[in-house]
């Protein structure tokens, strides 16, 4: 079958690079962010998106939220340079009632917006020039909305934030919700690199697409132009696209320390200062996309290091990395991640505590799979503290026992926290136990959350329509045979019909045909068929081909 041939319809599907039929795919709870060298808008409101969208394309970032400011930095991950430059921002939001919305631009030093209701086309809503501008958007039932915009500036002092005002809120304009947004991934490939500006995937910054191998990657400072430091820890999210079904197992080379999951599993875990490298145990794949989750670190001052993750043994890409064509940024629920830092100074008096709390907002209906916490404390005598964690779950976890840390000045500490302990609700306990009249401080509390759930990248139902395709005098149908992958919690249903030409096929009732029946429908010159999917959001069920024999009378 070409899935690609000219008159096919698709509704919330893709036809992938691979020939196969399957689900659009998004990176849920982010935007897409484009980046072009040198400043493109003029004037926002006659810029078309056309002229932008076909620039040259410096890199590509993820951003967790549609407020944007990078003050006088050079925004990250995007590839970009000090001077003028402009940003494609792309992605879904989801409006959840219907009704006038009110949606607000800031855009420096100039920009655009234009909104898509589901199934419609674009229309310019806002234009901004660094003064704020708003207007009304009506929507007619809940869904998820297209936006694309773009914002340029000459003096790189750029900033692009969206808010909206639902018409069941009290109140004005507010930030929208990460969990309202997602962004499709088509034409992309390569991993969502999330770089934190510590080890322990601590202290979020920034994200990128890093559409480059991993067999062998030295780590550097600001790796990948993220603005993470000597010290800092990367996590790389993607789906694998896996063609021969088999056993594989996987390499990961990390000297400073790496976790890792496929398909929700935790694979390695030795994130540490043990630079041995993990294989995996062989696990079976079937064809399709998986999900692989890699956290990273580089430690500062601890020599050079570097990421390598290949194949150990499977029936292809042995003794090699996974080709990057066969990646693409799709973050699965199986492993995904929020975070709170806070530089807030705390007291410690002498022999008494204080408690330092961070609160995490994670989605509804989660699971919990682990959580990074951190924290710095100083006293001139640093045996004199002890640290415990008040999770918020009823259950107190001990960071550093009194006597366990030594010397004075500054100290940071790290503990990983099982999911089965991990709250909303973070409280680091500093407690003072010496009479020596002197007093501490607890300088600095952070929390990464790593947990299952949230928005599903691929939705739960779609579809492909065939274009009608002519195959002559048509005197009998054979059997309809076709071959799905990723089944297990997804369904595809194939129905045909016939008609004399193509124009009359709309007309014409569709019949359902199972795997190796002939349709039951009478012999004409014309056929077509559609593809009716569902999935769990999980895993992309997908139709790798479909073959109709049939019988057709000789023309002259």
């Amino acid at each position: 079958a070409d899935f690609a041939m000219e008159g096919s319809t698709l509704d919330a599907a893709a036809g992938e690079a691979a020939g196969f039929v399957g689900p659009t795919a998004y990176v849920t709870g982010r935007i897409r962010l484009s980046g072009i060298a040198g400043n493109l808008i003029d004037d926002p409101e006659t810029i078309s998106w056309a002229t932008l969208a076909g620039s040259p394309i410096t890199g590509t970032a993820f951003p967790r939220s549609l407020d944007l400011d990078y003050g006088t930095d050079v925004p990250p991950g995007l590839g970009l340079s000090t001077g003028s430059s402009t940003i494609l921002v792309e992605g879904e939001v989801y409006l959840d009632v219907a009704g006038n919305w009110g949606f607000e631009l800031v855009a420096n030093d100039r920009g655009f917006l234009e909104l898509a209701a589901p199934g419609g086309d674009f229309t310019r809503v806002l234009t901004d020039a660094n003064t704020g501008t708003a207007a009304p958007y009506a929507v007619r039932a809940p869904g998820w909305h297209r936006f694309r915009g773009a914002f340029a500036n000459t003096e790189m002092v750029m900033a692009f934030a969206v808010r909206t005002d639902p018409p069941n809120l009290p109140g004005n304009f507010r930030d929208v919700s990460s969990e309202n947004l997602r962004a499709g991934v088509d034409g992309l490939t390569g991993f969502v690199v999330d770089g934190f500006d510590g080890t322990f995937l601590l202290d979020y910054r920034s994200s990128t697409l890093v559409s480059d191998s991993l067999e062998e990657v030295p780590f550097v400072p600001d790796q990948f132009g993220l603005p993470i430091g000597v010290g800092w820890t990367l996590r790389l999210t993607g789906q694998v696209l896996i063609d021969v079904d088999g056993d594989y197992a996987f390499r990961i080379d990390a000297q400073h320390g790496h976790r890792a999951w496929l398909d929700g599993v935790a694979i390695a875990d030795r994130f540490d200062d043990n630079d041995a490298p993990t294989v995996t145990p062989a696990l079976h794949l079937e064809p399709g996309w998986h999900d692989l989750v890699i956290d990273a670190q580089r430690h500062a001052n601890a020599g050079p290091a570097h990421l390598a993750v290949t194949v150990e043994s499977g029936p292809t890409w042995a003794g090699a990395a996974i080709p990057v064509d066969h990646v693409r940024p799709v973050v699965g629920r199986g492993v995904r991640w929020t975070s709170r830092t806070s530089g807030a100074v705390f007291n410690v008096p002498d022999t008494g505590s204080v408690t330092g709390t961070l609160y995490l907002t994670p989605p509804a209906d989660i699971r919990p799979v682990l959580a990074d916490v951190g924290f710095t404390v100083e006293h001139p005598v640093l045996s004199s503290l002890s640290v415990v964690l008040d999770t918020s779950t009823g259950q107190n976890l001990t960071l550093a026992p009194p006597g366990s840390i030594n010397g004075s000045g500054p100290h940071f500490g790290h503990a990983v926290v099982p999911g089965t302990n991990a709250g909303t609700a973070w409280g680091f306990i500093v407690s003072d136990g010496s009479l020596d009249l002197m007093t501490g401080q607890l300088t600095e509390t952070l929390v990464t959350l790593s947990y299952a759930g949230g928005v599903a990248p691929v939705p739960p139902v779609y579809a492909y329509v065939s274009a009608p395709r002519e195959l002559g005098d048509v005197v009998a149908w054979g059997a309809l045979h076709w071959a799905a992958r990723q089944t297990a919690n997804g369904s595809v249903t194939v129905q045909f019909r016939s008609c004399d030409d193509a124009a009359s096929c709309a007309a014409q009732p569709w019949t359902d045909v199972l795997e190796g029946e002939t349709p039951t429908v009478p012999p004409r010159r014309f056929a077509q068929y559609q593809l009716a999917f569902t999935s769990d959001g999980d895993v992309p069920t997908a139709l790798d081909w479909i073959e109709l024999a049939y019988s057709a009378r000789p023309e002259s």
